[in-house]
This record gives structure tokens, sequence and C-alpha cells, in this order.
């Protein structure tokens, strides 16, 4: 109920609050009083009354108008097609961690849990240096739809972004360095780097595999996102 992480959310009844104030020890409303909230309830799981969430259902079928963390790349076909693999296969996250890919956080900092099945997975980014790749499945691009690559640069980069198979962009990204040892220092131990962003035009096609590829240097994804 309410809730935006449904493509279709029950909104609240009005008289909801009261129900919910009986069970923790609240005055109890009447029996009708009680039927007339939970059938209005009834009402409001119909389709035609709730809330529609165009959103949720983009990132669950990974349509336009949705992002994905740079760590969910394809995991199939495979290592070699779909994601280079080149790394040693573990990680202390345990995420993914039988791909060969590197997973590391995005900030060294100790990152409160936003609820119970919090897996911090969103402070998780991908790191890519020379001659690795990752591929992101998205499906129904149409004209005019675009591809935003957002990521931290440690160390001047190069990399390449492909349509299944086609360069669409390349790009030469510059770390975010300080003058001197100290500041380097400083700069690096901070919680999160500045985000860069690489972006293109998407060419139609009902499914299109996008990776993102490095020439030179190194990168940590964090976020596609396809309009």
């Amino acid at each position: 109920m309410e809730r935006p992480n449904s493509p279709y959310t029950v909104n609240k009844p009005e008289g909801w609050d009261e129900l919910l104030a009986y069970t923790r020890g609240g005055p109890k409303p009447s029996p009708d009083r009680a039927r007339e909230i939970l059938e209005r309830y009834l009402d409001h799981m119909k389709a035609e009354n709730c809330t529609y969430h165009p959103e949720v259902t983009a990132s669950v079928f990974r349509l336009p108008g949705c992002r994905v963390r740079a760590t969910d790349f394809d995991e199939l076909p495979g290592k070699g097609v779909s994601y280079s693999g080149l790394r040693r296969e573990s990680n202390i996250y345990k995420y993914r961690a039988a791909t060969g890919m590197s997973i590391v956080p995005i900030t060294n900092e100790p990152v409160e849990k936003k609820h119970l099945f919090d897996s911090g997975w969103n402070w998780l980014a991908l790191e890519l240096t020379a001659g690795e790749y990752a591929g992101y499945s998205f499906y129904r691009i149409g004209e005019g739809h675009t591809v935003s690559i957002e990521l931290t640069c440690r160390e001047e980069a190069q990399l390449e972004l492909l349509q299944n198979g086609t360069l669409i962009a390349e790009s030469k990204i510059t770390a975010e360095e300080a003058g001197d040892q100290l500041a380097q220092a400083v700069q690096k131990a901070q919680a999160v780097q500045k985000v860069q962003t690489v972006q293109a035009v998407l060419q139609p096609a009902q499914h299109a595999l996008l990776t993102v590829k490095v020439l030179s240097g190194s990168v940590e994804l964090h976020t596609v996102i396809v309009k």
C-alpha cells in the first residue's frame, strides 16, 4: 500500500489509520465502521483505482526509463561474451562473486542500512581496467532514446560504448586529481568521488546489448540509464 516499488500500488483508504491504531492498542472501531474501511480498501485494490508506476515496469523489463546498477551486467551467455571475467572469482561482498569481475565500494565510509533487508548493493560499483568490459541488455529501444553511463575515474581512461557490437560512442575520461601528494591522499580517502557521465544516442532495436569496454586506464561504473 502506497509503495513506489510496485508497478501498481494501492492507495490508502480513508480510515485505514483507525484500524492500525486499534492493532496497537487504540480505540476499537465499530463493526460497521471497520466494514466500511475494509470495503473501501477492497475497492482501492482494483487496478483502475491503483496508482501506476511505469518506471517500475521499465526497471523489471529493462525498458527505456530505467536505471540499472553497473554491477548488474548480463550474466548470460557468460564469461568472455557478456562480460570479460578476467579477475579472481571472489569478492568480500559475495555479490556475483563467481563472475571474475571486480565489485568495489563506492564509498570508504560505513553506510547505514536503510531497512532490515538493505544489502548495500546501492553502494557497490563495477571496476573496469584496460581490456575489461560488461554488457547490459535493454529492450524496445525507439527513435530518440539515449543511454547515460555514470562513473568515477581514478586513473585517466579511454572507453568505448557499443550497441549490439557497433561503436556508438568513445570517450576519454580524466581523473579528478588534486595537485600535491597530500591533497591526492585526502581525495582518495573521501567517501565518494565526483561522478562523470558518458552519453550516446541509441539506434532503434527490439533488443539492445550495450557494452562498456575500457581500452586504457581505470573506471568505476555506477549506473547505466536508458531514457
